[in-house]
């Protein structure tokens, strides 16, 4: 969806791929030489090499900071349920989005990390009325598990405007099959890239993003609809890649 803004603005390239195939990688690798592209691979295996991807970089709450907060929910997948489960899920999203904006009300910081929705998660959850965020919370703790998503090293990051900025080309090659956590990464890196596109277009600066999903339907969930929506209305070229249409159906709805 989207063409981008005509004219020589390099182009950013992401593609996420669920099936962690290394010959991508060492393709994208090599091509990347051969135009002169900055190349940056992350990986959810801990015994391969990859570069660090702080996931929520691109949601500053201090615009909007309610329907910032809403949108960081909604691509963390934590609002997902049916039924009873649905209803709770909307009034945690609710309370979640009012402790996460006075949070960071009350430091000033308007960047809030994994380690602040583990902590807020932890919080809500002792609360009462609210004990079933523990699912919720125990979804983030395992991300916080991973260094790759914590760490910062600048030169190994991958950084979100400056891969705008250089045109560079992002892989998140990931292994579904082994780690459910996988597709929770992958959905998270296209939500921050296309956030990513939308802050850059509303302050003026060129977006040409190509965001290409391999084997959609292992990550497809009702929030991509969301997601969908926004990449068209701000110019962003997404490609859904599946072979299964009928759990992609599902996905939209």
């Amino acid at each position: 969806s989207g063409t981008g803004p005509p004219g020589t603005t390099k182009s950013v390239f992401v593609i996420i791929d669920p099936a962690g195939d290394q010959f991508l990688a060492n393709w994208l690798l090599q091509l990347g030489q051969l135009f002169g592209r900055k190349v940056r691979v992350f990986s959810n295996e801990l015994a391969d090499f990859s570069h660090t991807f702080p996931i929520l970089q691109a949601w500053d709450l201090k615009r909007q900071p309610m329907k910032a907060a809403a949108s960081l929910f909604e691509s963390l997948f934590l609002n997902q349920g049916w039924g009873y489960a649905k209803r709770f899920f909307s009034l945690l999203g609710d309370k979640f989005c009012r402790e996460l904006v006075h949070l960071c009300q009350k430091r000033g910081i308007w960047n809030p990390t994994l380690n602040d929705v583990r902590g807020l998660l932890d919080k809500v959850a002792k609360q009462v009325g609210y004990r079933d965020t523990l699912e919720a919370y125990l979804a983030i703790d395992l991300l916080c598990e991973y260094p790759q998503l914590t760490g910062h090293a600048p030169e190994e990051e991958i950084l979100i405007d400056r891969a705008f900025d250089d045109g560079e080309i992002v892989l998140f090659s990931l292994s579904t099959l082994l780690e459910s956590a996988a597709r929770t990464i992958g959905a998270t890196a296209a939500w921050a890239f296309v956030m990513g596109a939308i802050n850059r277009y509303r302050s003026g600066q060129p977006v040409n993003l190509y965001l290409v999903v391999d084997e959609w339907s292992t990550l497809a969930s009702p929030s991509w609809g969301e997601l969908i929506r926004l990449a068209r209305k701000y110019g962003v070229n997404l490609i859904l890649v599946t072979q299964d249409c009928q759990t992609s159906d599902s996905g939209r709805k």
